[in-house]
């Protein structure tokens, strides 16, 4: 944050520049992805991870579910990488709580 504080209004030269800054620390719960496609998911995962860089912000990974309904691929094949550091999330075929549900 940046403001220009005039001691006088008329004389700039004792204007005088006050510089603050504020570490953020934001909390984003229960984010959902929805596509059909694993490369097109994966597609849309890293455009957030761009955007989570981009910001400084962390994603959890480990707190994340990869949900396939229907699948056609191999086990092995059910995951996405997600954050930073890419983990792999591999589809799960237990029961989660979303929104506590």
């Amino acid at each position: 944050m940046k403001v220009t504080w005039p001691n006088d209004i008329n004389d700039p030269i004792t204007w005088t520049q006050y510089r603050l800054q504020v570490p953020v620390c934001a909390y984003m719960d229960d984010t959902i992805f929805l596509e059909s496609l694993r490369f097109r998911m994966q597609n849309i995962v890293d455009i957030a991870n761009e955007f989570y860089i981009i910001n400084d912000i962390d994603i959890n990974a480990k707190k994340s579910e990869l949900i396939i309904i229907n699948p056609t691929v191999e086990w092995h094949e059910q995951n996405i990488e997600l954050g930073c550091d890419r983990s792999i999330i591999q589809a799960t075929n237990e029961e989660i709580r979303y929104l506590r549900v």
